[in-house]
């Protein structure tokens, strides 16, 4: 586990990261560059998502509650059991991302 809990992490690429089961609660990661990075079980409570790039991220079971994002951050982003910014869960991919964890 990776502990970036109130991390500046503005602008940083983090594209592919390998970042399972982090604390990134309350960091900041404005416009960085998250394509693609493994999120999954991630403590992302409070963080500061604004103008970040997490196109493909997988955010299983990840807990963004009270996270700041922009309107079109989560998009493209793989969600099984994520709770939300609004405290939420989505479940949206969870056959998705069965599927992809099976091959």
């Amino acid at each position: 586990m990776i502990e970036l809990k109130d991390t500046d992490l503005k602008n940083a690429d983090l594209r592919n990261a390998e970042l399972r089961s982090s604390s990134l609660k309350d960091a900041d990661l404005r416009r960085a560059l998250l394509h693609h990075a493994n999120l999954e079980n991630a403590n992302l409570m409070g963080t500061h998502l604004e103008d970040a790039d997490l196109s493909g991220a997988d955010l299983k079971n990840a807990d963004l509650k009270y996270a700041s994002v922009g309107s079109k951050t989560l998009e493209t982003t793989l969600q099984c059991n994520t709770v939300l910014p609004n405290k939420t869960v989505s479940n949206r991919d969870c056959a998705k991302w069965n599927q992809v964890s099976q091959k």
